[in-house]
């Protein structure tokens, strides 16, 4: 999958992260810093990275951007790779006469899900296909978003109920995919952000919950990825990771089977919890491995000890 990489202000940060929160709703593979550089990495590795990484680059026209060496840099080096650009309006800035050539997404004159549905459509001009846009930011039943579990046609039963009032009640504020009995929400560790989905298995009578890296696995360190996670699966007796090897996903899974009996708000807990809190400890050391340079061996003896 193509990924996006935004390009920003820090002063123009929350609309970067509605940006980017939008498209990852709609399936798109979004980079950014704030979201996908964990502590204790080092921030240029880090961006250099993602520039080499991601296919296409979403810039954030504003005075502050325009007048940002970091922001020229990051265009810039796009535009000597012959990688596409696409400026997002925000503010009227006097834009650099090589990105004045480039036809603009206007996000000041026109109203934000106006503008992001041309987005969407310029960004399907580059081959990168999204779901139908809705006003309130949900794609249609036909794509699906990036790292979500594969879709079933089962009824909202009594899991899916149990679970929505969990994590309503929990405040996770849980977004309920359109046609699915699956609830897509963010979370903030100690160590990162990442995505989480809770899916009602309802005829197989199964929940399955799962954490999902916003950071895909470069192609060239997945090998190292599939150690690492093979290491921190061995003697786990709650969970595991998953490598997808086509884009390079890493996942953490956990899931419960409830025939015969009810799914209690408890049990919802402790699994969701325990997912969480599983992926939080390892996730530093799964960036190291794809950033930092560690091997898959010191990475986990700097998580286990």
């Amino acid at each position: 999958m193509s990924r996006i990489f935004i390009s920003y202000h820090r002063s123009e940060e929350k609309f970067a992260r509605r940006l980017a929160t939008d498209l990852k709703r709609l399936g798109a593979s979004v980079w950014l810093d704030v979201e996908d550089i964990p502590a204790g990495i080092k921030w240029d590795r880090a961006i250099q990275q993602a520039l080499d990484t991601c296919e296409i680059m979403l810039v954030v026209v504003s005075p502050a951007s325009m007048d940002s060496i970091n922001v020229e840099l990051e265009w810039q080096a796009y535009l000597d790779d012959r990688k596409p650009v696409i400026p997002v309006l925000l503010k009227p800035a006097r834009m650099h006469f090589q990105l004045r050539r480039i036809q603009y997404i206007d996000f000041n004159e026109q109203e934000y899900n106006a503008a992001f549905q041309r987005l969407t459509t310029e960004l399907q001009r580059y081959g990168i296909e999204t779901a139908a846009f809705m006003p309130d930011g949900q794609g249609g039943s036909e794509q699906t978003e990036e790292g979500q579990p594969a879709a079933e046609p089962s009824p909202r039963g009594a899991i899916f109920q149990a679970l929505s009032q969990f994590f309503t009640e929990d405040e996770w504020n849980p977004s309920e995919m359109e046609n699915r009995p699956i609830l897509a929400m963010s979370i903030n560790g100690k160590n990162g952000a990442w995505r989480c989905y809770a899916q009602a298995r309802e005829e197989q009578q199964q929940f399955v919950f799962y954490s999902v890296n916003q950071t895909n696995t470069p192609e060239n360190k997945r090998s190292a990825v599939a150690e690492f996670i093979t290491r921190a699966n061995y003697g786990m007796i709650m969970g595991n990771f998953e490598l997808d090897f086509r884009d390079g996903e890493v996942r953490y899974k956990t899931s419960i089977d409830v025939e015969g009996d009810e799914i209690s708000q408890a049990l919802i807990r402790n699994m969701v919890y325990a997912n969480v809190t599983l992926f939080d400890r390892y996730l530093p050391g799964l960036m190291t491995v794809i950033y930092g340079g560690a091997t898959p061996e010191e990475a986990i003896q700097s998580v286990e000890g």
